[in-house]
């Protein structure tokens, strides 16, 4: 079950320049994830997804976005899992004929369950630098550490996504995620930086915008 709900306790308030006020809670034991088929394909080597999220300790491994074949085959983007013991993101993580194919994985943790964070993952496999091929940034801030990166190959298409197939949003590969979102945006076809959807505010915090004036391609 997805429920819808505002919650602007979480963002800024009154008087700040732009306020997010509603989120939807995602609960892994209630239903299945949110999903979207696409009814062809779009860009599959230039992307980018953004939102807000605040992840639970009750779901494994769910990702911001998962294209599913099936229980053998999909690719998760964006994966988190704050119940494990060091819970890294898994920023583009496949499995391929049942053998797990970890390509881009941090370092760096995310242990906070009552913390929201903004991410952005863009994908732009035509780049000539192998780590230019997949960014992650976090509350505006570039990830540069990473324990796996496997980089795709250049103009490689990342497989199943933006294709004509369920996509799931904050889901595990099997099913509904758990914790909230708010703010989702899929950019088929271009690669962005979190300016194009927040800002740092007075005291250095990151803080979201009101996006406007993106292309988003044709699935997005």
């Amino acid at each position: 079950r997805i429920m819808a709900f505002g919650s602007p306790q979480w963002m800024y308030a009154s008087g700040e320049d732009y306020t997010i006020d509603q989120s939807l809670r995602h609960d892994d034991g209630r239903g299945t994830a949110l999903t979207r088929t696409f009814a062809g394909a779009g860009n599959q080597k230039t992307f980018t997804i953004s939102c807000w999220t605040k992840p639970s300790l009750q779901a494994s491994y769910q990702a911001l976005m998962v294209a599913y074949q099936d229980d053998n085959n999909w690719t998760q983007i964006g994966g988190m899992d704050l119940g494990e013991s060091s819970p890294t993101m898994k920023v583009l993580y496949q499995r391929v004929g049942n053998n797990s194919t970890p390509i881009v994985i941090t370092t760096q943790v995310f242990r906070d369950p009552s913390a929201w964070y903004h991410i952005v993952i863009a994908i732009d496999t035509t780049q000539g630098t192998a780590a230019n091929r997949v960014k992650a940034y976090v509350n505006g801030v570039q990830i540069t550490s990473f324990g796996t990166s496997t980089y795709p190959s250049q103009n490689a298409d990342i497989a199943w996504i933006n294709t004509a197939m369920s996509h799931r949003l904050m889901a595990t590969f099997a099913g509904a995620g758990d914790g909230y979102l708010a703010e989702y945006h899929f950019i088929d076809g271009t690669a962005l930086t979190p300016t194009s959807f927040g800002e740092t505010g007075d005291y250095g915090e990151w803080k979201p915008i009101e996006v406007s004036g993106l292309t988003y391609g044709t699935n997005g």
